[in-house]
């Protein structure tokens, strides 16, 4: 697969930053076409371990639309992001759920689809009405395409027009089009933030999806009310407007009662009428107002239409038709879609050097399909596909290389509805103004402000609708973690710098002489203060978030966000109280000694003789030697016994070692055999490689408190350092070429001819600071001795007493504060004695 040449390869932050510069720039759409130029239509990338596909290659926009659509769908991300407003509509389910939604919608839309163009004239007389009568020199043209299209949406869907346009409708009205859309922005917010969506979702948008759904239910009640009182539970005809309203939808509550679902789809129904067909006309009259020639054009040809034209005449007219189908090619109203293959699959393209061999996805790969680059292929289109030229549509007959409205099973329903809208308000402007120019010749940009002129009116200003999606946060595999901060270690550079997302330095390090100096020096460079949150007793989605958001947000709004659950606040009040309750214990304990009773050799009672921290700062303490005693113990351990499954020699080997020292334990008394079963050369060789190759913490976190410089660089007063042990640990500099892989022996030295090996405490490595596991300095891990004698004990002891093999079940890990199977480690084992 040709990859995005990244320079950050840790995280993606390099094309993370690009992204959201261009976002600012207003070019975001631009850049990312750019960049299949330059690397091919098809090209794979990661932000913040996301594993992503981005593909603008016609074989595979047909084979994820079409051919081998089933085995893709929306995927969790946009299924979240729009549940909170459509429920489960049809653009929020897959699967079974989402063939009942497009089979309950399809009668809808092509029974009224092609219903005639009286609606339509209705609102653009309101349309017109206030072209005509405004006093300002500059109107919002975006603005009113948007109540236009809403005002036709709500008519087509609930029977009734809320009347954006109209300068009589206000109220409850007015209400409901200004929440619709801020719950519409809310859907495409939540898209681009994932995760993030439900934690920075603000008051103002949750009241707007209430005030949306008070008001459509409204409608539906009465939907319900008159299929009720209609004869054998039949609606009236939809075109009997004797009672002034027209219910376009009323086929759905033929086939269901069910209030919630009707909810959902006509929520739905109403987000894709109003933004698609408001995108369409803003951008088809940025166009044809940069050309005289092609507006005298389209007015020629819609002269010539009878009096009473109707919707068949429409479609005939070639030329404003081959207008409203450059206008799609060049902004297509959805500029890039996302698919995830449920299981592996394989596309047509994308493999290979050149990218032009199949290419294997894995089934969490995030695939974005870039229609904006798409239609502007020059391999399809020419050398000006850039360009707004309609009369390429003459000879111009794409197949999958033109897909506006998607394709396949998932097309859009409303399609014909769209263009046939379109059509007609472009006719009849045509029809009204004779001519039509740009009041200012600027570029179109994504998200921008643009001005149109009409002649004989005011300026028109107009912003396109552009629909963008960034990806965020997503939990590596552990293969993905060791291929990526491996391709750190090997990178020519040791420090890099970059920003925040809002704001904020952020340095990573992976030189070991700049990790041993931030080390050194911990009144420079403090423990960040977001550790405090990361009181993380257990794996769970919401600590892995938190993990992430302090990595990158900056620390003023960390902790602002409402991140400490119910779930966590229990468990941290337990704890708490447990070692309450241990304090209280050792006080007695304390008063039984000063009576005659035995010494307590406890972490607890060597505080309490401190008389250095109060009952609070006792349990602090307590809380954090709890955290670290039980999650990296448990965390080597468990590596090490993944390790010692998987390779069966090196198990069998220190079986062979501690075998002898064992035989004598009893002899010797268990205490004395315990202290010489610690020492054997091989059994310090095997927890130590384990020790090297998967840290627990695999990265550290430090602020500068003042300005300071490493190895020549200038790092400002409070940035962020990120340090990765990981990284270091499998330096190929210090370590050797073999430096990724489980070699035990590196740990031992011969000192001469007979003499049996002896344990080495570097490594082999050339590096002083290149075994950074329990860090160095003077905040270097004050548990390690501890922590290496409870491993290596308890490796002799499962060795010595059971063979070990790895179950069927495959562990993955996950990287929280420490590095830990996600689901368990399903080990078999099978005792050494019974054989």
């Amino acid at each position: 697969m040709v990859m995005y040449p990244h320079w950050d390869p840790l995280l993606g932050m390099d094309l993370l930053y690009l992204t959201l510069k261009s976002i600012r720039d207003h070019n975001f759409l631009d850049r990312y076409a750019d960049r299949f130029r330059r690397f091919g239509k098809s090209f794979g990338f990661f932000y913040l371990n996301s594993r992503f596909f981005g593909t603008s290659d016609p074989e595979n926009v047909q084979a994820i639309l079409s051919t081998s659509s089933a085995s893709f769908e929306h995927g969790s991300r946009r299924r979240n992001a729009m549940a909170a407003l459509m429920g489960r509509g049809i653009f929020a389910s897959d699967g079974e759920q989402w063939r009942h939604s497009r089979a309950m919608l399809r009668p809808s839309f092509t029974k009224y689809q092609m219903r005639g163009i009286v609606m339509p004239e209705d609102h653009f007389q309101n349309l017109l009405t206030l072209l005509l009568e405004t006093e300002e020199e500059v109107v919002d043209l975006q603005d009113l395409f948007h109540k236009f299209t809403m005002d036709t949406a709500t008519e087509l869907t609930l029977g009734q027009s809320v009347g954006s346009l109209s300068l009589t409708k206000s109220g409850t009205f007015d209400t409901f089009s200004h929440s619709f859309t801020v719950a519409s922005e809310a859907v495409i917010a939540a898209i681009r933030l994932g995760p993030l969506a439900r934690i920075l979702t603000s008051a103002k948008v949750v009241r707007a999806r209430k005030q949306v759904h008070t008001f459509v239910e409204r409608f539906i009640d009465e939907t319900l009310e008159a299929r009720d009182q209609g004869a054998d539970g039949e609606l009236k005809d939809s075109n009997d407007e004797s009672n002034g309203r027209r219910y376009n939808f009323h086929e759905l509550v033929t086939v269901t009662s069910d209030h919630q679902v009707i909810l959902d789809e006509v929520i739905s129904a109403l987000f894709a009428g109003r933004d698609t067909t408001a995108s369409l006309l803003s951008n088809l009259f940025f166009c044809v107002a940069r050309d005289l020639k092609v507006w005298r054009k389209l007015r020629d040809e819609v002269c010539q239409l009878p009096p009473d034209y109707n919707q068949a005449d429409l479609a005939s007219l070639k030329y404003t038709n081959m207008c409203i189908n450059e206008s799609l090619r060049l902004h297509p109203p959805v500029p890039l879609n996302t698919r995830c293959p449920k299981e592996d699959v394989v596309l047509p393209k994308g493999g290979g050097a050149a990218g032009q061999d199949p290419v294997l996805l894995p089934a969490d790969t995030i695939v974005i399909l870039n229609m904006f680059a798409l239609h502007r292929s020059r391999d399809i289109y020419g050398m000006d596909a850039d360009k707004f030229r309609p009369e390429r549509w003459e000879d111009q007959k794409p197949e999958c290389a033109y897909v506006p409205f998607g394709a396949g099973p998932r097309a859009c329903l409303g399609r014909q509805l769209a263009l046939a809208e379109a059509t007609y308000v472009l006719v009849r402007m045509a029809q009204e103004f004779e001519s039509v120019t740009a009041a200012e010749d600027v570029d179109w940009e994504d998200q921008a402000t643009m001005t149109l002129h009409l002649k004989d009116l005011p300026q028109l200003e107009e912003e396109a609708d552009v629909s963008k999606k960034t990806a965020l946060l997503r939990e590596p595999t552990g293969e993905q973690l060791d291929r990526r901060l491996q391709r750190t270690s090997d990178r020519a550079f040791r420090i890099f710098r970059f920003r925040g997302i809002l704001g904020g330095e952020r340095v990573i390090i992976t030189s070991d002489e700049a990790l041993g100096e931030v080390l050194r020096k911990p009144d420079v460079y403090q423990v960040s203060r977001q550790r405090k949150y990361m009181k993380a007793f257990g794996w769970n989605p919401i600590n892995g978030l938190r993990l992430k958001l302090a990595y990158l947000l900056p620390g003023w709004l960390f902790k602002l966000l409402p991140l400490k659950t119910k779930s966590l606040r229990e468990a941290s009040t337990f704890i708490r109280a447990r070692c309450a309750l241990c304090i209280g214990q050792a006080c007695q304990a304390m008063q039984k000694e000063k009576q005659g009773g035995p010494h307590a050799n406890t972490i607890c009672r060597v505080i309490m003789d401190s008389n250095a921290f109060s009952d609070k700062d006792m349990e602090d303490q307590l809380m954090t030697m709890l955290a670290a005693g039980h999650d990296t113990v448990q965390s080597v351990l468990t590596l090490t016994v993944a390790l010692l499954c998987k390779h069966q020699g090196t198990q069998i080997r220190l079986r062979d070692e501690i075998a002898p020292m064992m035989s004598i334990a009893e002899e010797l008394g268990w205490e004395e055999a315990i202290a010489r079963i610690v020492r054997i050369p091989y059994l310090q060789a095997v927890c130590h490689e384990s020790l090297r190759l998967f840290p627990p913490v695999a990265a550290v976190r430090r602020q500068t408190t003042r300005s300071s410089t490493l190895l020549g660089y200038k790092i400002p007063k409070g940035t962020l350092i990120l340090a990765s042990p990981w990284a270091v640990n499998r330096d190929t500099t210090h370590w050797g070429p073999d430096a990724s892989q489980f070699h035990p022996e590196r740990w031992l030295e011969t000192t001469g001819a007979g003499e049996p090996p002896k344990f080495n405490a570097r490594g082999g490595s050339n590096g002083k600071h290149s075994f950074l596991t329990f860090l160095h300095g003077p905040r270097n891990c004050v548990g390690q001795v501890f922590a290496t004698t409870e491993l290596l004990i308890t490796v002799a002891a499962l060795v010595w007493k059971f063979r070990m093999r790895m179950g069927e079940k495959k562990p993955t890990w996950a990287q929280e504060i420490v590095v830990k199977p996600r689901e368990g480690l399903e080990v078999i084992l099978k005792s050494v004695a019974a054989s």
